[in-house]
């Protein structure tokens, strides 16, 4: 019996460790680090509803009578979980995007959807509907968003892949992170396979596995904080900016990005290792060019080979090989780039 009951204590020993680290880095990234930045906040706030949440599991699995108040508050918390971890990668990998500036509206609205069903039917009186609905809505919206996370990280991961190089620290991070909320996530999934303290065992590996990397990397400050960002205030120098451009070129002449309809900024910002503002301002201080209108240069470059050398193509059909997701749009840059339409051009040859 005094085994059975040191085993159960070393068990709780161990999951509510988790939860203490958890709570001390909460406190670290959002108070003390410096200098701050808001993806501090959004991981902060992410690690808080994740200590909650965890808490809960943890405090139910060693006592079925946990209060119905707190475990409300848990199941609540699991609502932000999804949105935070988008929001925190938003934050790291397009930190001036329309998803980081209008947060206080996403959550907020958020806040407002569930502080509406936990007052209308609280958890107390409405049981079944916490167990069996909310909570399988909860982990498919947890899922939804780990998704649209993973597709905000997933240009990180192709180019450490493609490059084969080391990736930043605050990538490195952020990856991390990611995977590791998407381990508690496969916990309370397959709870019924394993046991319903998984999802706190995780939660402790995890965050010992994150203490272990802040530690390794406690010299390199872009852990903390966007560091990119305080260097985009600064100028570029000019050997820098013939590094990136030759880069540039390269991945334009010989990767072919271009015939991509769908091509980003981001994505060629993410290949080159610099954020979208630095390369928007290498383009626009050193090319004298936006990235719209440097990507319609060559496409219009291929187009006008084509023009030449396929005369049984029709024109939007040339287009769209070269790069142009419309027909409008291949006429309009020809025609300001040549001083001609593609027609006129063909004529020619």
């Amino acid at each position: 019996m005094a085994e059975i009951e040191f085993d159960t204590y070393l068990l709780f020993f161990f999951s509510a460790l988790g939860v203490l680290n958890g709570l001390v880095l909460t406190i670290y990234f959002l108070i003390i680090a410096k200098p701050w930045h808001i993806s501090n906040g959004f991981f902060a706030a992410l690690l808080l509803v994740l200590c909650i949440r965890i808490g809960k599991s943890l405090f139910f699995y060693f006592n079925k009578q946990l209060s119905e108040v707190y475990i409300h508050i848990g199941i609540s918390a699991c609502f932000f979980i999804g949105p935070l971890m988008l929001l925190y990668c938003h934050s790291i990998v397009k930190p001036d995007g329309w998803m980081v500036k209008n947060w206080k509206w996403h959550l907020g609205l958020l806040a407002v959807v569930i502080g509406a069903i936990g007052f209308y039917f609280p958890y107390r009186a409405n049981f079944d509907l916490w167990q069996d609905v909310l909570m399988n809505t909860i982990y498919a919206q947890w899922l939804i968003y780990m998704l649209l996370s993973g597709l905000i990280l997933q240009p990180l991961l192709v180019n450490k892949f493609a490059s084969k190089e080391r990736l930043p620290s605050v990538h490195a991070w952020a990856i991390h992170i990611y995977f590791g909320v998407f381990l508690i996530l496969l916990s309370y999934l397959t709870v019924f396979y394993t046991s319903y303290i998984a999802g706190a065992l995780t939660f402790s590996v995890i965050t010992y596995f994150l203490l272990l990397f802040f530690i390794l990397n406690k010299n390199n400050k872009s852990v903390l904080y966007l560091n990119s960002i305080q260097k985009e205030k600064q100028r570029i120098s000019a050997s820098r900016a013939a590094e990136l451009i030759q880069g540039l070129k390269k991945l334009m002449q010989e990767d072919k990005l271009y015939l991509n309809p769908n091509l980003k900024s981001e994505t060629v910002a993410s290949k080159l290792g610099i954020s979208v503002h630095q390369l928007s301002k290498v383009l626009n201080e050193h090319l004298g060019k936006r990235f719209s209108e440097l990507i319609n240069t060559y496409r219009v470059d291929y187009s006008k080979k084509l023009l030449r050398t396929h005369k049984k193509l029709t024109l939007e059909a040339i287009g769209n090989e070269s790069g142009f997701n419309s027909k409008t749009s291949f006429y309009n840059a020809f025609k300001k780039s040549v001083g001609q339409t593609p027609a006129q051009f063909a004529k020619q040859y």
